[in-house]
């Protein structure tokens, strides 16, 4: 997800499809799209829910907040990720951009690059091209094409199915984990 999709996000984006719970990337009230290949269902990672990412949401719904991260205050220009990219780049200069200098050809790690990992990760486990686009809200480089436009899109459960392939090895977020 785009940095502001996700500060954008609402407790009514969090929904079920088929059994699973997603997240409905959206326009409306004060939350803007990108593109129209913005709009999708993502279904949430397993990780995300094994961190209790529904039950900050149910918190969320009962204590009245109408976004999902209240915290973040809407800028000037109407986005709600402003103040968190400004944040992450100073939290995230000395500590994360030394390692990635290291280990890639990146010259600085912003909040970005995470989307650039993302589709790495989908590559990595092998996501077909229409799910990996589906997934990222990206337009496919086919779409002029007739035959892309017809039917409803993927299913909730194959793309299910391709979000929890993913994974970061090395990635240890073990300390985020409910208990249960």
């Amino acid at each position: 997800m785009r940095l502001n999709e996700i500060c954008s996000l609402e407790p009514q984006d969090i929904i079920e499809v088929d059994g699973i719970p997603c997240f409905s990337v959206n326009e409306g009230n004060d939350k803007h799209l990108k593109t129209d290949a913005s709009r999708r269902l993502i279904p949430i990672h397993q990780s995300l829910l094994k961190m209790g990412i529904l039950e900050v949401c149910g918190i969320r719904q009962r204590d009245g907040s109408k976004k999902l991260f209240p915290e973040l205050p809407r800028s000037k220009n109407g986005h709600y990720s402003v103040e968190f990219s400004k944040w992450y780049g100073r939290y995230s200069r000395p500590l994360i951009n030394p390692l990635m200098n290291e280990k890639t050809d990146h010259k600085l790690f912003v909040c970005h690059s995470y989307r650039h990992c993302f589709r790495d990760a989908l590559r990595d486990a092998r996501i077909d091209e229409q799910l990996t686009v589906a997934l990222g809200g990206w337009a496919s480089a086919s779409k002029h094409e007739v035959h892309q436009n017809y039917g409803r899109g993927h299913s909730a459960h194959h793309l299910k199915e391709a979000i929890d392939l993913i994974s970061y090895p090395g990635l240890d977020l073990d300390h985020l984990l409910n208990d249960r």
